[in-house]
């Protein structure tokens, strides 16, 4: 859950800086004259990333978490009078399977939202922009000097940060397909599923925490 979280946090607030149509430039400028197509989409979906609607939509997307969390966790460890025994039974074990099939859309949700901005910071830190953008540190995805906190962290901790969080993406993706395989209770709690629906989300969420952890520390 923690991993899902961190990933609708970054929708709204990205590493140091908000998100938007600033996000990637510095704040009071807008893309230079020489900004190409694929660039200024980059800065638009950015921008409806951070807008009204989609802020609404990563807190909704939170709420859930909460909420269905909590739910998920009653029936995890028994608190439920639907049925007995209390953690093995019907339809404790149906609404079990439904909670975190849920959550799981939620965290894949997540991890889309910030998926935009883990890939333009990769073709950026490792040069494969077109066109080339200076990416020496203090200076944003248009190669600018910036006050943005995120580009003033060493370039070779940016990468490390930044593959991390998309080691976290991909695990949580193939965590997705996973359970859409072994959908159900029963397929996801007999082998292979018991391991392969659990092994990808425990990944995710060590490698969410382990970003977030050096993140925060680059950023003190």
């Amino acid at each position: 859950m923690i991993s899902t979280l961190e990933l609708t946090k970054a929708a709204s607030q990205k590493e140091g800086s908000h998100y938007g149509a600033t996000k990637g430039s510095d704040a009071t400028e807008g893309p230079p004259p020489d900004a190409t197509h694929s660039e200024r989409f980059r800065d638009n979906l950015f921008a409806f990333l951070d807008g009204p609607c989609m802020f609404k939509v990563n807190i909704a997307n939170i709420i859930i978490i909460i909420v269905n969390g909590a739910f998920f966790f009653c029936l995890l460890v028994g608190m439920q009078t639907m049925c007995t025994p209390l953690l093995n039974c019907q339809p404790r074990n149906w609404w079990l399977n439904w909670s975190i099939q849920l959550l799981n859309v939620n965290f894949t949700f997540g991890a889309l939202v910030a998926l935009p901005w883990r890939l333009a910071n990769s073709w950026h830190l490792w040069g494969l922009a077109c066109p080339g953008r200076a990416n020496d540190d203090g200076l944003d995805l248009y190669g600018r000097e910036t006050e943005e906190i995120w580009f003033h962290i060493p370039k070779n901790h940016r990468r490390g940060i930044n593959a991390i969080f998309l080691g976290n993406a991909v695990s949580q993706f193939v965590n997705h397909a996973m359970r859409c395989v072994y959908h159900t209770y029963a397929t996801s709690n007999e082998m292979p599923g018991q391991v392969l629906v659990n092994v990808f989300f425990i990944l995710a969420f060590v490698l969410a925490g382990w970003g977030a952890v050096y993140l925060a520390r680059r950023e003190a």
